[in-house]
């Protein structure tokens, strides 16, 4: 560069470059990284039971974790319910005859747990479940059975095989039965293992 000749302009170094192989490695995991979390947190907020209980998995339903005082219910749902004050429930026992009606919740949606003794009962004990006889809800005769409800939408499902236990008392006991759809349109099985009170 000449110092007498003004319009010349001075040539200038670019700065070196820093963004090597390294650099954008970091910036993939990262990017990564981020997209994975933001993932689960949108899955496990559209779907509240995957942040408390198991997968179902290909095989067929799994029990999810459940408390001693809880009914567990897997298949057309995976929760854990317990009873709640409602006017709803009742329960009726006398000699030989058991009619309860339980309304349970899973903490975000109401059930309605049916337990009819039919003309089996014969007081506390174990029972095998029959299937219910279909259109006879209502109807206390016929053979021990369990059906649940869902209270808001009225989906119904009924007993086609299981146990019952009645505790002493009457009021409460286990269940343990699978039960089926009475539509066809309410969706899959469902099996229920647990307590059950009224």
């Amino acid at each position: 560069m000449n110092a007498e000749d003004p319009e010349e302009p001075e040539e200038w170094e670019s700065p070196p470059r820093t963004f090597d192989l390294r650099t954008a490695f970091a910036i993939v995991v990262v990017v990564l990284a981020g997209a994975a979390v933001s993932f689960w947190l949108v899955s496990t907020r559209s779907n509240p039971a995957a942040q408390s209980h198991p997968p179902v998995t290909a095989t067929g339903p799994r029990r999810p974790p459940c408390n001693d005082n809880e009914l567990a219910m897997a298949g057309a749902f995976l929760v854990c319910a317990h009873q709640v004050s409602d006017p709803a429930s009742a329960c009726t026992v006398s000699g030989k005859s058991l009619v309860a009606v339980s309304v349970i919740s899973d903490g975000v949606s109401r059930y309605i747990l049916y337990v009819d003794g039919g003309t089996d009962y014969h007081g506390p004990g174990s029972y095998v479940l029959q299937p219910w006889p279909e259109g006879t809800l209502g109807d206390h005769g016929g053979p021990v059975k369990v059906a649940l409800r869902t209270y808001a939408r009225g989906d119904l499902w009924t007993s086609t095989s299981g146990r019952l236990d009645v505790a002493a008392g009457a009021r409460g006991g286990r269940v343990t039965a699978s039960l089926a759809p009475a539509r066809t349109d309410a969706g899959r099985a469902l099996a229920l293992d647990g307590s059950w009170t009224c």
